[in-house]
C-alpha cells in the first residue's frame, strides 16, 4: 500500500535522500499512521498553500528500498510499474487512493465510476490487473493530450465493474486506506 501511495502522491529528493508523501489536510490521520509504521524521525508538516499535510523522512535504508522498487525522483512523466508490483492488490489500492478517483452520478445509468490517472504504463498495468477480476475489453485508456509529455492517461470503470473492482481493492484493507474514498463508496452502496 505504501509503495502505491508513494508512486502516486510521494516523491524522492535526489540530493538530500529524503522522501515525502503529500495528502489533503483531511487525510492527516493516514500520514500519522504511516509515520508510526515507519518508526522514524519523520516530520509531519502542514502546507498552508496546498491545504495539505506532508510526511517527510530521511531514512537511507527506506530511500534505497523505494529506489529498489522502481520509484525515481521526478517520476510523474516516466513512472513504470515493475512486474513484481503489477498484480498486488494493496499496491493498486494505494495508487487509487493517491491518483485515483471515485465519482457518484445521481442521474446516470452507470451511477458510479472508479478511475486512475498516470503514465500510459500505469493505466495499462491497472487495466491488466483489473482484467484478472472483471472483463475490461470494452474499457479504453484515454491519452490526456493537454499534457506536453504525451505520456499521461486515464482509465476508468463504471457501474457494476466499478463496484466489483472497488470491493476487490478494499477487501482486507486493514488500517491503510483513504476514509473519504471508502466512505463515498459505502454511501453509494447504501442508497443503491
Amino acid at each position: 500500500y505504501l509503495l502505491g501511495l508513494m508512486y502516486s502522491d510521494g516523491n524522492l529528493a535526489t540530493k538530500t535522500k529524503k522522501f515525502k508523501i503529500t495528502l489533503k489536510a483531511e487525510d492527516k490521520y493516514l500520514l500519522e499512521k504511516i509515520g508510526i509504521l515507519l518508526k522514524g524521525d519523520d516530520k509531519l508538516r502542514y502546507n498552508k498553500l496546498q491545504n495539505a499535510y506532508e510526511l517527510e523522512g530521511q531514512n537511507p535504508f527506506l530511500y534505497k528500498q523505494f529506489l529498489d522498487h522502481g520509484l525515481t525522483p521526478k517520476k510523474s512523466d516516466i513512472i513504470i510499474v515493475p512486474d513484481h508490483l503489477k498484480d498486488q492488490q494493496h499496491f493498486w489500492r494505494g495508487m487509487i487512493d493517491g491518483d485515483g478517483w471515485i465519482s457518484i452520478q445521481k442521474k446516470n445509468e452507470f451511477g458510479i465510476t472508479i478511475g486512475i490517472c498516470g503514465t500510459i504504463d500505469v493505466c495499462n498495468k491497472f487495466k491488466n490487473y483489473c482484467s484478472n477480476i472483471i472483463d475490461t475489453s470494452t474499457n479504453n485508456i484515454f491519452i490526456r493530450k493537454e499534457y506536453k509529455s504525451g505520456n499521461y492517461a486515464q482509465f476508468s470503470l463504471k457501474g457494476r465493474k466499478a463496484i466489483k473492482m472497488f470491493e476487490h481493492l478494499y477487501q482486507n484493507k486493514g488500517e491503510f486506506y483513504l476514509k473519504r474514498k471508502y466512505e463515498q463508496f459505502e454511501k453509494y452502496m447504501e442508497r443503491s
